[in-house]
Parts: C-alpha cells; sequence; structure tokens
C-alpha cells in the first residue's frame, strides 16, 4: 500500500509544477487504479477500451488540471477524487462506443446488438477452489480471473462489487465510506464481509 505521506508530498510537488513528482505519482496508483477501471468497464466495453489508456489520460487529466485546486486531507480522499476522473474518461468512452454501435446499426442490417461477444462463455475453471474470503482479492495478480468473478458478482449485486473495489483495491477504510452516506462503518465493515462471502462462492462456482 503506497504510504500516504509520500503521496501528499507528491501531491504537492505536482502542484508546484514538478513533473518528475507527476511520474512517479503515476508509477505509484496506476496499477490499482487499471485494476478499478478495468472491474468497472466490464466484459462487454473492456474488450473495446484499452484500460491502460483510460488510465494514462484520466491521470494526465487529473494531474495537469483538477489537481491544481485539490487539497489533499488523506489517501482516501485522494482516491476519491482520482476515481471520479477516471470514471468520467469512462463514461465518455461508454458513450463514444454507444454512439459507433448506432451508426453501424444504421448503416448494416446484419449488425446484431448481442454480437460484441458481451454474453459469452464464461470460464470453466478457476485457480483457488475453497478460496477464503480474505484472500480473494490477492487473486488480483492474475487480473482476468477477479474480472470474471466480480463480473458475476456486479450481476449479483452492484452494490458488493462497489463496496469490493472501494474497500480490497482503492483502499478506502469503513469510516471514509461511512462519511459518504447516512450510515456507520460498523454496517459498512458487515456489509463488506458478506460482499466477500458472496464473491467466494462465485470463485467455488467456477472452479467446478
Amino acid at each position: 500500500m503506497p504510504d500516504t505521506q509520500n503521496t501528499k508530498m507528491l501531491v504537492s510537488r505536482i502542484q508546484a509544477g514538478d513533473e518528475e513528482a507527476r511520474d512517479a505519482l503515476c508509477r505509484r496508483y496506476q496499477e490499482r487504479v487499471l485494476a478499478a477501471v478495468r472491474i468497472r468497464l466490464g466484459a462487454g466495453l473492456r474488450k473495446k477500451c484499452e484500460s491502460m489508456d483510460i488510465v494514462q489520460e484520466a491521470m494526465a487529466d487529473a494531474f495537469r488540471n483538477d489537481l491544481k485546486s485539490f487539497e489533499f486531507e488523506s489517501e482516501g480522499a485522494f482516491l476519491r477524487f482520482l476515481n471520479q476522473v477516471v470514471e468520467n474518461n469512462i463514461r465518455d468512452e461508454a458513450r463514444k462506443w454507444a454512439a459507433q454501435k448506432r451508426d453501424q446499426a444504421r448503416e448494416a442490417d446484419v449488425a446484431s446488438p448481442g454480437s460484441d461477444g458481451e454474453s459469452g462463455d464464461r470460464m470453466g475453471k478457476i485457480a483457488g477452489d475453497g478460496q477464503s474470503p480474505s484472500g480473494i482479492i490477492g487473486l488480483a495478480e492474475d487480473l482476468s480471473l477477479l474480472e470474471e468473478a466480480m463480473d458475476l458478482l456486479g450481476d449479483q449485486s452492484d452494490e458488493y462489487r462497489e463496496l469490493i473495489i472501494a474497500t480490497k483495491i482503492e483502499g478506502l477504510t469503513y469510516v471514509e465510506l461511512a462519511d459518504q452516506g447516512e450510515t456507520s462503518p460498523d454496517a459498512i465493515r458487515m456489509k463488506t464481509t458478506r460482499a466477500m462471502e458472496a464473491l467466494a462462492k462465485i470463485f467455488q462456482q467456477l472452479s467446478g
């Protein structure tokens, strides 16, 4: 997990115009942001978009413009800020592909709404049979496995999927998440535990 004080220092240096600090902060967070982006894209859009391109573009936008007025309070606040910029880019990318799909449909009668593979075959096997909930995110080094399970979890509960992204990938605390809504840290902790248990069941089902 990146050190919060080092992150704060890099943010301050970027705001002062330090290009090297910008590159260092990109390297520090791009893998975590990439994981969150790829999971949020979903299977259909993921096949069409180069995820790292989205991450790099979003980070460049954030560090070039939005970061100038950002006040660093915590790593969680920084990640929420960065994640919002990334999600905006994802929405722009989704609108672009939707427009292209509509254009193609008008030009060719053979275009099919389901032809992009969005409902393709699920993997039959996933390593880690019997994996405990606390160890599930450890499989993220093989990101495609995590994406597969998280897509299925999102089909069951988008709230569970977002909680796992927020707590296990982005590193937000239960207190920080509670501050965003009308609930308590304990309530979020219990809901996150249920989400992880649901994800563990999906891994076990996929592993046969």
